[in-house]
C-alpha cells in the first residue's frame, strides 16, 4: 500500500450485461450468442477496483442505484479496501447499465445507459469536495456529467492534486477542463475526437499530442492497443511497447491500464516505469473474461513483469551476475513447455541463469498442478544449453522407497555429469545417509548448526538459506568456520519481490553474514567461487587468468555498497542502477502459458 497520499477516482458504476458472439452483428442482423452473464462494471468502478487491487489507497466518488445490484456493489467496493464514504445511493433509481458483446477475437462493442450515473451532479458531490482537495491524484472518465468532471478537476488542481483524465466515451472537451489536467490518456479513437487527427503512425500520434499540449495538458499518453503507448511530455516523445498475449476479452483493459498507471505514479515510479507496470496489468486482464473479474492482483502483475529480463535488471546492480534456478512452479502447471520458455528467455539476458530441471512434477503423488514430468520427459533437456542439473528432490519418500522413475531421474542426472539438489527438511542421520548414497549432494533445508555439520561430514554442500519466509542464516552461523566454509554456499530459496527490492538477494546474505562476524572474504567466497564449484561452473566465481570477468567494485565491505558491476568485462551497472536494461517483452510467453486457469464463468 502506498503512503504518498490518496487517489480519488470519480466515475461511473454499471451492471455489465455481457454476451459472447462469434462475430458482431451487422445492421438488421440477428446472431446467436452464448455465455450471457451480469457482472460488475463501469469505467469509474473498474479503475477504482484496479487501483485498489494493485496497492493504491483509493477513495471512490460515484452514484449507484438503490437496487440490489447497486447496494451489493457498494459492499463489494468496501471489501476491495476502497473508501466508499462518497459512494452515494440514489433513491428510486437503477444502477447504470452497459450492454456488452464480445467477439471470438476478444474485441468488444459496448452501449451504456447512465441511470444513477447521471445523478453525479455538482450539487451531489458538493459535500465531498474536500476529499478531492486533499487528494494526491484524481482519476476521472466521461461516463458521468461533464459539469461535475470540470468542477472536480478545478477543485483537485487547486488543492495540488495531479488530475488524470481517461476521455472515454469519446467526445469533444472544453479547454476549461483540459487546462486543469496533468495527464490525459486517450486511445486512438478518443484522440481523434479531441484533436481531429487520425492516428495511423507515430508522426500522427505526435501531432495529436502537440494539439493537446497546446490546449494546456502537461502529459499526453496515447494508448495504441497491441502497439503499446505513445508518451509525450516536456517536449519529448517515445513509444513504450506493450506485451504480446492471447486476448480473450478486452473489456476493462483500458480501465485496468489507467488504474495501474496511477497506482505506479502514486508510488513514486517514473513515468516510463509506470507505463510498463500498466502494460503488464492490462495484458493480464485481456487473458480473462469480464470487467472487474479480469482485473489482476498486485502479486500477479509483479510475477508477470518479473520474468528473467526484469530479474536480470534488478539483480545485476546488486552484484549478482548469475543464479542457479529451479523453475518447478511453472513446470507444475505448464510442464516441459514452461521449462523451455524459462531456458529461452534466460538466454536473452546478460545475467547468467543456470537452470536445474524440476525433479518432482508433481511434488508428491498426492498433488496435481496440471503436469507430470517423468524421467523420459526430462532426459532430452540435459542437452539444452543452460541446464546444469536436477533440482531439489523434495519427494523423499520416492527416494527412500526406491521408486523406479525417481531412481531413473537420479541416474540420468549422474550420467549427464550434473549436480543433484536435495530437500532434506527435518532429516535424521539415516535419511541423510540415504540421500548421499543416492547421489544427492546439496541441501538448502538445513536449519541448525548441528545439521550443517552433519551434512558437510557426508560431503553434502549446505546452501545457507536466508529468504523471505525461511531464514536460517543466523541459526547456522555458529557452525561456520574456515575449515568447512568451502562446502558452504548461500541460497535465498523463495524471495518475495518487495523483499528483493528493499533488501536484495544473495548480496543480503553476504551482508548479514559479515555483520555477524563472518570474515568478509569467506562470506563473499560462499556467494561466488564456492557456488560455482558446487555446480561445476567453470571459469567463473574468481578473479584470475582465464576466468570470466564477472566482478564488482565495492566502496565498503561491511555494507557491501556496489559502485560498479562488470559482466563479461563490460560495465553493466553503476551506483545501484542498470545501465542498459533489457526490455521486459524480449521473450513473451506463448498462448499456452497464459491460458492454464480453466474455471467456469461466474455470474451474479
Amino acid at each position: 500500500m502506498c503512503d504518498a497520499g490518496k487517489l480519488v477516482v470519480l466515475g461511473s458504476v454499471n451492471a455489465d450485461h455481457v454476451l459472447q458472439v462469434s462475430d458482431f452483428p451487422q445492421p438488421g442482423e440477428t446472431v446467436l450468442g452464448h455465455g450471457y452473464r451480469v457482472v460488475p462494471g463501469g469505467k469509474g468502478a473498474n479503475q477504482a477496483v484496479a487501483a485498489a487491487r494493485l496497492g493504491a489507497s483509493v477513495a471512490f466518488v460515484a452514484c449507484l442505484g438503490d437496487d440490489d445490484f447497486g447496494l451489493g456493489q457498494r459492499k463489494s467496493f468496501a471489501q476491495e479496501g476502497i473508501d466508499t464514504s462518497a459512494v452515494m445511493a440514489v433513491k428510486g433509481c437503477a444502477t447504470g447499465v452497459a450492454l456488452i458483446t464480445v467477439s471470438s477475437a476478444g474485441e468488444n462493442c459496448i452501449a451504456i445507459s447512465a441511470e444513477a450515473n447521471a445523478h453525479l451532479t455538482p450539487d451531489q458531490i458538493s459535500s465531498h469536495l474536500s476529499l478531492l482537495g486533499d487528494a494526491s491524484f484524481v482519476l476521472m472518465q466521461l461516463e458521468t456529467p461533464l459539469e461535475t468532471i470540470e468542477l472536480a478537476a478545478q477543485q483537485a488542481r487547486a488543492g495540488g492534486a495531479q488530475v488524470i483524465l481517461n476521455p472515454a466515451p469519446a467526445r469533444q472537451l472544453p479547454d476549461a477542463l483540459l487546462e486543469h489536467l496533468f495527464m490525459i490518456v486517450p486511445n486512438e479513437t478518443e484522440a481523434r475526437y479531441l484533436t481531429g487527427q487520425k492516428i495511423e503512425n507515430e508522426h500522427d500520434a505526435e501531432r495529436a499530442a502537440s494539439l493537446l499540449h497546446d490546449r494546456g495538458v502537461e502529459v499526453v499518453l496515447l494508448t495504441l492497443g497491441r502497439h503499446g503507448a505513445f508518451l509525450s511530455r516536456d517536449g519529448r516523445a517515445l513509444r513504450i511497447p506493450g506485451f504480446a498475449v492471447a486476448a480473450v476479452d478486452t473489456t476493462a483493459a483500458g480501465d485496468t491500464f489507467c488504474g495501474a498507471l496511477v497506482t505506479a505514479l502514486q508510488e513514486g515510479r517514473d513515468m516510463v516505469e509506470a507505463v510498463q507496470f500498466a502494460h503488464g496489468a492490462a495484458a493480464l486482464s485481456v487473458t480473462r473474461m469480464g470487467a472487474q473479474s479480469s482485473i489482476p492482483l498486485r502479486q500477479e502483475v509483479e510475477d508477470f513483469l518479473l520474468d528473467q529480463a526484469k530479474y536480470s535488471n534488478t539483480c545485476l546492480p546488486l552484484g549478482i551476475t548469475g543464479v542457479v534456478a529451479d523453475p518447478h512452479e511453472i513446470a507444475n502447471v505448464s510442464g516441459r513447455a514452461g521449462i523451455e520458455f524459462i531456458l529461452e528467455s534466460a538466454r536473452q539476458v546478460p545475467m547468467d541463469i543456470h537452470v536445474m530441471l524440476p525433479s518432482c512434477v508433481p511434488a508428491t503423488a498426492f498433488e496435481n498442478g496440471g503436469s507430470v514430468l517423468r524421467a523420459q520427459d526430462l532426459r532430452p533437456l540435459y542437452q539444452e544449453k543452460g541446464v546444469i542439473g536436477l533440482a531439489e528432490v523434495m519427494d523423499y519418500p520416492a527416494v527412500f522407497k526406491a521408486d523406479a522413475d525417481m531412481l531413473q531421474k537420479l541416474e540420468d542426472a549422474e550420467m549427464a555429469g550434473c549436480r543433484i539438489d536435495g530437500h532434506g527438511s527435518g532429516f535424521d542421520l539415516a535419511q541423510l545417509n540415504a540421500y548421499a548414497a543416492a547421489g544427492i549432494r546439496t541441501d538448502h533445508e538445513c536449519d541448525s548448526a548441528q545439521g550443517l555439520i552433519d551434512r558437510v561430514r557426508r560431503g553434502i554442500y549446505t546452501l545457507v538459506r536466508e529468504g523471505t519466509v525461511c531464514r536460517d542464516l543466523l541459526s547456522l552461523l555458529p557452525a561456520i568456520d574456515e575449515k568447512n566454509s568451502r562446502m558452504l554456499c548461500f541460497a535465498t530459496d523463495d524471495k518475495h519481490l518487495d523483499d528483493l527490492h528493499v533488501n536484495g538477494g544473495v548480496d543480503n546474505n553476504v551482508r548479514l553474514a559479515i555483520a555477524h562476524g563472518i570474515n568478509p572474504a569467506t562470506a563473499i567466497q560462499m556467494a561466488s567461487l564456492n557456488a560455482a564449484q558446487c555446480y561445476g561452473l567453470k571459469n567463473i566465481g574468481a578473479i584470475a587468468p582465464g576466468y570470466r570477468a564477472d566482478f564488482s567494485i565495492v566502496s565498503d565491505l561491511e555494507n557491501l555498497s556496489f559502485e560498479k558491476v562488470f559482466k563479461n568485462g563490460a560495465l553493466v551497472a553503476e551506483n545501484g542502477r542498470i545501465l542498459d536494461p533489457v526490455r521486459p517483452d524480449i521473450c513473451p510467453p506463448g498462448r499456452g502459458l497464459l491460458s492454464s486457469v480453466r474455471i467456469p464463468s461466474v455470474s451474479v
